[in-house]
């Protein structure tokens, strides 16, 4: 469970309120008891409502996404307020020579500790073109053995043709690839103009379960993941048991390539990586451009009161002279 897990803000949060509730009967309670009971009762109380209020601020921050972070036992990624982008000029001086998708190596700080672990940048076509604009990501895990190369999943960008960054990261088969793939964000937001939230998530068939221990950690930057499946296949993607299931509103599916004859030996990693991209772009948001002016509305006019005309004939310009006093 991580530092950021929804469930851990619930039952640290639970038991807070249960022991502020004990706290209370025992400081009621009468004869009064010891002292010492009705201070440790409300010590407690104390100590879980303040870890209670850290893990919400933690989350809401992302101040300490791994229990390694909070402990300091690793390269802690200090998170410093920046504007996006800073790959920008690279991928610039990389898109004039080539006017589809450009990939890029990319070596973030979080993957020093990881030295088996690579991993790729491939923006879409028009990324120079709207420097304002930023795009949705789509993860990419795969295995060493599972052919997904660079090559490969530039080829597969620029068929797929999705409107969002791709990084594709193959991850070893030491350690946690899921902590791995959860320290993505922080580093792919501030070097790529991404947006905060609903990424999609591409897995080999081999990464399946890791990529379920993703969207399980962190379901709102990843609502929808596609399994690299069978040819012709799209079906609810069988991520674990029946307990285990994925949070609500994740779309999780295995899909294959259209037909079994895109499938050839050389071409299958290449068409199943095609089939996953091509359905998860179909699931992401358009690309966020700037920030619009927020138009405040102007104030409906207040209805005059009525007035009985007891004397004489009101003026002809009386009841425009009124509309104009009371319009926005």
């Amino acid at each position: 469970m991580n530092v950021t897990d929804l469930r851990l803000v619930v039952a640290v949060g639970a038991a807070a309120a249960a022991a502020v509730a004990y706290a209370v009967t025992v400081w009621r309670r009468q004869p009064r008891p010891r002292v010492l009971l009705r201070a440790g009762a409300v010590l407690l109380a104390e100590l879980l409502v303040v870890t209670a209020a850290a893990l919400v601020v933690n989350r809401v921050e992302d101040l300490y996404p791994t229990w390694a972070a909070l402990g300091q036992r690793g390269p802690v990624i200090q998170r410093q307020p920046t504007t996006p982008g800073r790959l920008d000029a690279t991928i610039g001086r990389l898109a004039r020579g080539s006017p589809g998708p450009v990939a890029l190596a990319w070596r973030p700080a979080f993957l020093a500790s990881w030295p088996h672990a690579a991993a790729t940048v491939v923006t879409p076509a028009d990324y120079p073109q709207h420097p304002e604009w930023r795009y949705p990501a789509v993860l990419v895990l795969s295995s060493t053995g599972d052919g997904w190369t660079d090559a490969t999943v530039l080829a597969a960008a620029r068929r797929a043709g999705p409107a969002a960054v791709v990084v594709a990261v193959r991850v070893p088969g030491d350690g946690d690839p899921s902590a791995l793939a959860l320290q993505v964000a922080p580093d792919l937001e501030r070097d790529v103009r991404v947006t905060g939230h609903h990424w999609g998530l591409v897995a080999s068939a081999g990464m399946q379960p890791v990529a379920r221990n993703v969207v399980g950690r962190d379901a709102v930057r990843f609502p929808v993941l596609a399994v690299a499946g069978r040819p012709g296949e799209i079906t609810p993607a069988q991520v674990g048991p029946p307990s285990a299931a994925l949070p609500a509103g994740v779309l999780a599916v295995r899909v294959g390539p259209a037909n079994a004859g895109t499938a050839t030996e050389g071409a299958a990693p290449q068409a199943q990586l095609v089939a996953a991209l091509h359905w998860v772009g179909t699931k992401l948001p358009a690309p966020l451009a700037a920030p619009a002016s927020v138009l405040t509305p102007p104030a409906a006019p207040r209805p005059k009161p009525h007035r009985a005309v007891v004397h004489g004939t009101p003026t002809p310009g009386a009841g425009s002279g009124s509309a104009g006093r009371h319009g926005p």
